[in-house]
C-alpha cells in the first residue's frame, strides 16, 4: 500500500467486500456515463460473476482513495493466456479515475503501481482497452504499452 500524505490519496488492492460501497458504485455509474458507447443497455453489473472469480484467484481490484473515499479503480482478471498457458495475462476489465484526479500525473502514478503488482505475481502482459468515448491511449503510450490490435463492435439488435 502507498499513501501520499499531503493529498490524502491512498491506493491498495482490495477484495470486493471491501471495496463495493455506496461510494464505489457511485463512481462505477460516473464511469459508466461517461465511456459506455451503449448507454440504451442499463448498468446492470453481475456481482456474482465478479465474486466467482475473485474467489477462483482470478480477479484484482485496485483502489484508490482521497481521505478515504474511493476516487478510481483498476479491475482486472488475471488468467494464463488459452493460447500461450505458461503467461500470465492481466485483461483490464475497469479503469476509472475522478474527473478532478486527472491531469495531475495521478492517474499515471496509479496505472504505473498496478502494473507493479501485476508483475510482482507473475504477469507477462498486461491488455487494456481504449474505449471511442475516452482515450486515454497517450498515458498508455507513455508507460510503454503497445498498440496490438482494434476490437470492432456491431449490435446485433438493432
Amino acid at each position: 500500500m502507498t499513501t501520499d500524505v499531503a493529498t490524502g490519496v491512498t491506493v491498495r488492492q482490495e477484495t470486493l467486500a471491501q471495496c463495493l460501497d455506496d461510494h464505489t458504485r457511485t463512481l462505477l455509474l460516473m464511469h459508466w456515463t461517461e465511456v459506455a458507447p451503449h448507454q440504451d443497455i442499463p448498468l446492470d453489473p453481475d456481482y456474482d460473476t465478479y465474486y466467482r472469480l475473485e474467489a477462483a484467484g482470478c480477479l484484482r481490484v485496485y483502489i484508490l482513495r482521497e481521505h478515504g473515499i474511493a476516487m478510481g479503480y483498476a479491475v482486472f482478471t488475471v488468467l494464463p493466456n488459452m493460447k500461450y498457458r505458461t503467461s500470465i495475462h492481466a485483461m483490464a476489465d475497469l479503469l476509472f479515475l475522478a474527473p478532478h484526479l486527472r491531469k495531475q500525473g495521478l492517474g499515471r502514478e496509479f496505472l504505473a503501481w498496478v502494473d507493479d503488482q501485476l508483475r510482482a505475481e507473475g504477469v507477462q502482459i498486461v491488455r487494456q482497452g481504449v474505449e471511442r468515448t475516452y482515450d486515454f491511449s497517450s498515458l498508455l503510450d507513455s508507460l510503454g504499452y503497445e498498440l496490438e490490435g482494434r476490437v470492432y463492435a456491431r449490435r446485433l439488435d438493432r
